[in-house]
């Protein structure tokens, strides 16, 4: 097979008249490729067998740089593409988590440890934002510190670390029951969540009394005043 430069000259030879300007027609190219397609595809994956790292910079340069220059088109086109294929989405992720969680894990850890403040700044930021707009995201946080506080008084010692769940205090259920008699979101700081039986005559290492304790029933809005008032009373 000829090489790109003989085959150009005598392509060239042929065809002077079709030269514009020094520059070889579109022509020329489009012949060539059909030719030598073969012979342009092994030298193309040839290329990017020995330039893989190179490549992979240059796209991901240019993929950051497009992102940069085009936030509002990508993010739309993100979400929409997520919402079109969420369970298909979702169930490649968790094979591929499963498959490789220790690797995971070391990235995710990282990622976390090179971006530490940034990322700090936006949970806080994101955080702050929920606060002033979602009251089931503020009934949660109460009722995790609530909970968290619970163990510390009431547990004799023991160090509770795994989730609600595992005791069966259901934060969904618990939200739910307090969003139908929720105070007005600006006014939330004015209220607390009251425990009708007070936590103090619960046994926080008896996993039922954990249950009693923080199932909705057990559970209503009062003004900040009136439960500090109440303090530990109970009313049989």
């Amino acid at each position: 097979m000829q090489n790109r430069n003989e085959y150009a000259k005598n392509w060239q030879r042929k065809h002077k008249n079709r030269i514009v300007k020094g520059l070889v027609l579109k022509e020329y190219n489009k012949v060539y490729r059909e030719k030598n397609k073969e012979y342009l595809q092994q030298h193309q994956k040839n290329y990017r067998e020995k330039n893989r790292e190179k490549i992979r910079k240059i796209d991901r340069e240019y993929s950051r740089q497009y992102r940069l220059e085009n936030r509002e088109k990508t993010l739309k086109h993100k979400k929409e593409h997520y919402q079109k294929n969420r369970e298909i989405m979702k169930e490649r992720n968790r094979k591929n988590y499963l498959s490789n969680i220790a690797g995971y894990k070391a990235k995710n850890k990282n990622y976390y440890l090179k971006n530490k403040d940034k990322i700090l700044k936006s949970n806080a930021r994101w955080v702050q934002e929920q606060r002033q707009k979602n009251p089931s995201f503020v009934i949660t946080l109460r009722l995790r510190s609530a909970l968290r506080h619970a163990f510390e008084l009431y547990a004799n010692g023991e160090r509770k670390r795994w989730k609600a769940s595992k005791y069966g205090v259901d934060y969904k259920k618990i939200t739910k029951h307090l969003l139908v008699s929720c105070p007005p979101l600006n006014e939330l700081s004015n209220y607390h969540i009251h425990h009708i039986k007070p936590v103090c005559y619960f046994d926080f290492t008896n996993p039922e009394d954990i249950v009693e304790a923080f199932s909705p029933k057990n559970l209503m809005w009062l003004p900040a005043k009136e439960n500090i008032r109440r303090g530990a009373r109970w009313d049989f």
